[in-house]
């Protein structure tokens, strides 16, 4: 087998309809969608979970025996929130509003599905009756020939909203008896022969890609709740004998922001189903994928086996930790490991990949797994990614009374910098609260006393531990390689550089080099506190927020002490606090960018006054280029070394390397106290 010639497929299955098939691995949550009796409307999962795959293969399914099942497909992408802004503060009750033109908005669709099958099959007897009721209204009411989706949203908004006053003071009652209420015609007919039609023919609705521009404000969120209500108002269509379902997906985030909604309703909370997936599917999802890629004739006769000419089964296993089993990561890792073996080994296209090959890709996928975590929790916990970085060259492994000292420690701090953020005041107070969240999302692990093996929240073998039974909590391996974090009780920066937690860089005497040296910059217990004062334009706002994160470690061991006018208090004097810490500091950093040259404030009152003090040896000042400028114009700034070369400032740069350059800052500034 040709192991550089493998290809995994795309990261999001759902869009490979003409490979699904073969490649779909039945989840728990698809085998009670297609039990009758266990069948749950709503379908939750994590962010590459497989939700529409889920949905995906259940169309498919339906759809082996033409025309005997209606199925209508809806996504609410097709619904952009913009759309819908200029009523948002029209109505007294969006929510309820949301509902009733959901209601009415799927219920056309339906119509139309009916009428597009029955023209399609063709039907006698009592469904052509049923079907010319359907049709009867849908003229009656100037439907037929509409686009539908959006357009018949916003229409009934807008017939709504002509007319909202009379409403206000009568009783809610449901879309449909609104529709009533508006003079859109009684819809008893159509749906009588809507109940009639599905006894014969069953109908199911499909609603997927919810997280579609989803922004947790409440415009979306009050679109969702009205979407929910609306499911729940026309599954009481069903009756004796006639079958109409709904299968809903919903991202697992979105999940918990809305649960205050959802949960509050019992029949609801019984109608939702989470996709889970344990290590055997995943095992079958990743030989599925290889076996897609060979002739039947040369299939292994096991999925075992088939993973055997692949994987070693201890690589298998740190993909499946590595992925926080989830499918979706899993194709993507799968797929860097194929990338790598191809550039290393193209002259030994059979060699199995081992932990060696995918020990070179990790650090690359653990950063990139990292930013779709952040990413992922970003209305939950909005700045996770700042957040989590005082956690950054840090240690892996913690006691549970160390790690809640750190933690409390980190959102008091975060707090006072972020005090806007309103998801910490939560759980500033409670750190063993938001150890559990940590767990739950799967950047921190658990050690079982019994079985003294770690978990997270998404190892779905053990159940919620008992708090008071933990002694020791570990972060993620992944987080840990992202944020570079170390094993053991001390911090050794050499051992740290060999195993990729930190990259170091040095400027040569001659100024030109930007290059990595060998050897990492040692740290030095015997220097004092310096001050490092941070000149920018708040246009630039974002790169401090970045420098102080990888300037952190030097901040907890005493090394330097940073100050920006970020720290300046309501009610304090804001240019007398910064005249007074740039005259204090010993170090300078200059966030060099056309907004800095602009700023009135510092051209004529900071700059001239750091480059005095530098020029007469008492400060030390760091350009770095933030955004292309004419510095190189500008003389007196032009002739200090920068962090980086003009020509190649932060925002035209890669994520890894700006990182590059942050990492040199912190190296010189640690050489400066090293003096």
């Amino acid at each position: 087998m040709n192991i550089s010639h493998l290809d995994f497929g795309r990261q999001a299955a759902e869009n490979e309809q003409q490979f699904l098939q073969e490649r779909f691995v039945p989840t728990n949550a698809y085998n009670i969608a297609r039990d009758e009796r266990r069948k749950r409307s709503y379908y939750v999962g994590r962010r590459g979970a497989g939700k529409s795959a889920l949905l995906k293969q259940l169309i498919f399914d339906l759809s082996q025996t033409p025309g005997k099942n209606i199925i209508i497909e809806i996504a609410p992408s097709r619904f952009a929130y913009e759309m819908f802004k200029r009523f948002e503060y029209q109505f007294f009750d969006i929510r309820y509003m949301y509902m009733a033109a959901w209601e009415y908005t799927i219920l056309i669709e339906i119509f139309k599905r009916a009428l597009t099958f029955y023209e399609t099959h063709g039907q006698r007897g009592k469904v052509q009756e049923y079907i010319e009721q359907i049709r009867h209204y849908m003229e009656s009411n100037d439907l037929l020939n509409t686009p539908g989706g959006l357009d018949t949203f916003i229409r009934f908004l807008g017939i709504f909203s002509e007319r909202e006053r009379e409403f206000r003071s009568r009783d809610i009652m449901s879309g449909i008896d609104l529709l009533r209420w508006l003079n859109k015609g009684d819809m008893t007919n159509p749906l009588n022969a809507l109940r009639n039609i599905s006894q014969q023919y069953p109908i199911y609705i499909f609603i997927d890609e919810l997280d579609r521009g989803w922004d947790n404000s409440f415009e979306a969120r009050s679109f969702l709740n009205g979407l929910f209500a609306a499911v729940e108002s026309l599954e009481s269509l069903k009756q004796k004998g006639t079958k109409i379902e709904f299968y809903v997906s919903l991202r697992k985030d979105m999940f918990s922001n809305m649960a205050g909604v959802i949960l509050e309703d019992q029949k609801m909370r019984d109608n939702i189903q989470r996709i889970t997936w344990d290590s055997k599917m995943l095992k079958s999802l990743i030989a599925k994928r290889i076996q897609a890629n060979l002739p039947a004739s040369d299939r292994p006769h096991t999925e075992e086996d088939t993973l055997r000419k692949v994987f070693n089964k201890a690589t298998v296993n740190r993909i499946l930790e590595l992925t926080l089993s989830n499918p979706r990561e899993i194709i993507r890792l799968c797929n860097l490991c194929v990338e790598k073996h191809g550039e290393r080994f193209p002259n030994d296209p059979s060699r199995r990949i081992d932990l060696d090959i995918l020990g070179l890709v990790e650090k690359e996928f653990a950063e990139e797994r990292y930013r779709h975590f952040c990413d992922e929790y970003a209305f939950e916990f909005p700045n996770l990614r700042h957040f989590l970085s005082w956690f950054e060259f840090g240690k892996v492994t913690y006691s549970k009374e160390e790690f809640l000292q750190k933690l409390k420690s980190a959102m008091e701090e975060f707090y006072f910098r972020n005090a806007d953020n309103g998801w910490i005041l939560k759980y500033v107070d409670n750190p063993l609260e938001m150890m559990v969240e940590l767990y739950e999302t799967g950047f921190l692990k658990f050690k079982d006393p019994v079985s003294e093996a770690f978990f997270t929240g998404y190892d779905y073998t053990h159940r919620f531990p008992s708090l008071e039974n933990i002694q020791q909590v570990r972060i993620h391996e992944v987080f840990a390689l992202a944020l570079r974090c170390y094993q053991g009780s001390t911090f050794n920066p050499v051992s740290a550089a060999q195993n990729g937690a930190k990259k170091t860089f040095a400027v040569p005497a001659n100024g030109k080099d930007h290059s990595p040296l060998q050897a990492p910059i040692a740290y030095s217990s015997e220097t004092t506190t310096k001050k490092v004062f941070i000149s920018y334009a708040q246009e630039d706002e974002g790169f401090v927020t970045r420098i102080r994160r990888q300037l952190r470690l030097l901040e907890r061991e005493h090394k330097i002490s940073i100050w920006s006018d970020q720290d300046i208090k309501p009610g304090q004097p804001r240019y007398e606090e910064i005249i007074a810490a740039m005259d204090e500091a010993d170090l300078a950093i200059l966030l060099v960018s056309p907004d800095f040259f602009n700023s009135d404030f510092i051209f004529e009152k900071e700059l001239p006054a750091l480059l005095r003090a530098a020029t007469e040896g008492q400060k030390t000042i760091f350009p770095l280029h933030v955004r292309h400028s004419t510095a190189l114009s500008y003389e007196p700034l032009a002739r200090y070394q920068s962090i980086n070369p003009p020509e190649q400032p932060l925002d035209i740069l890669s994520d890894s390397e700006q990182e590059r350059f942050l990492v040199l800052l912190a190296d010189r500034i640690l050489s400066n106290c090293s003096q």
